[in-house]
């Protein structure tokens, strides 16, 4: 079975989250600069077995992030997950799971 993810409700979701950012007053999150375990999107539905992961880094994703934001590097899907990963580490920074 499939889902239909619609662009503009992509839009208003972030938006949502932005704004409640904005209302909560946080003008910036520091996180550290983590390491983490990425699994490819072919390694999600591996669930009984060990896929390969790759190591990603905070730094590393928020400075491709900002190249992309400053016309230094061409945007692609890539950010997607770049992105993501922001998101947890935003997520887990004002919302722990511990």
């Amino acid at each position: 079975m499939s889902i239909k993810i619609e662009t503009n409700e992509i839009e208003n979701i972030f938006e949502l989250v932005i704004n409640k950012l904005k209302a909560d007053k946080v003008e910036y999150i520091e996180v550290d600069e983590i390491m983490y375990w990425f699994i490819n999107t072919d390694n999600w539905n591996v669930i009984n077995e060990n896929p390969e992961n790759e190591v990603g880094s905070i730094k590393d994703d928020w400075d491709g992030l900002i190249k992309c934001k400053n016309k230094e590097e061409i945007i692609s899907y890539t950010e997607f997950d770049r992105l993501a990963s922001i998101l947890r580490a935003i997520s887990e920074k004002l919302a722990p799971i511990n």
